[in-house]
């Protein structure tokens, strides 16, 4: 019994010991340091931006016909390792830059890994900043206006906007987004921990009756052969 409560237990305690030392030398966690916008002010990462998207009014303000970046971001927008990234060539050469960090839609983004050959592994923090819709334009009076709307609302409700969506606007995350291996940990065996705990404290009880059973038997062959 105390075999039983004690040594097989101990055993699978250590086989799961052995299995998180190996996992954690197997596998690698990295660790990004940017989790959202406000981490790059904290870190202090050049943030790169087209000048020309209208997300960079967020982090401007006119005087007179001049954007000026707002204080905070002064030196980080667009700052050194940064360039002209409204070609996308230059967004490219500069995406495997690991002390810059890059602020750009998911539709440019996948155009540029999948139209240029990138050598390294990207991380995107899965958060949208400045949502806003699409929009089509159409001059004024065209007259097929109320059949791009039709065909626009029926492929919405058919969700084939989507699936082309899905297919062609989003990045594969397979690909573009660093790899977040998780390994076993010892919340992973805190079961077993608790198990075996209970198992020692049985076999402690288990050991004491069989002592006091043990003493009450020595007792009365004593007193057996006294008499």
């Amino acid at each position: 019994m105390l075999v039983f409560f004690s040594i097989i237990p101990g055993y699978i305690l250590l086989s799961s010991i052995n299995a998180v030392l190996i996992s954690r030398l197997a596998t690698s966690r990295s660790n990004i340091p940017i989790r959202s916008i406000d981490d790059v002010l904290t870190v202090g990462f050049p943030m790169c931006l087209r000048t020309n998207s209208f997300v960079y009014n967020h982090f401007t303000r006119l005087r007179g016909a001049e954007k000026i970046v707002n204080r905070n971001w002064r030196g980080l927008l667009n700052g050194p390792g940064c360039k002209d990234i409204n070609n996308q060539t230059n967004l490219a050469a500069i995406l495997c830059n690991e002390r810059i960090v890059i602020l750009e839609s998911r539709i440019v983004a996948a155009s540029v890994v999948n139209d240029f050959h990138i050598n390294c592994d990207i991380a995107r923090v899965n958060r949208r900043y400045f949502v806003n819709g699409n929009a089509y334009l159409l001059r004024r009076g065209f007259y097929g206006k109320e059949a791009v709307e039709t065909i626009i609302h029926l492929m919405r409700s058919t969700g084939l906007l989507r699936r082309l969506e899905d297919k062609w606007m989003k990045l594969d995350t397979r690909k573009n987004e660093q790899n977040q291996l998780s390994y076993v940990t010892i919340d992973h065996i805190k079961g077993l921990l608790y198990f075996y705990l209970i198992m020692i404290a049985n076999s402690l009880i288990i050991l004491g009756i069989e002592i006091l059973v043990r003493r009450n038997f020595t007792k009365r062959d004593c007193l057996l052969k006294t008499q």
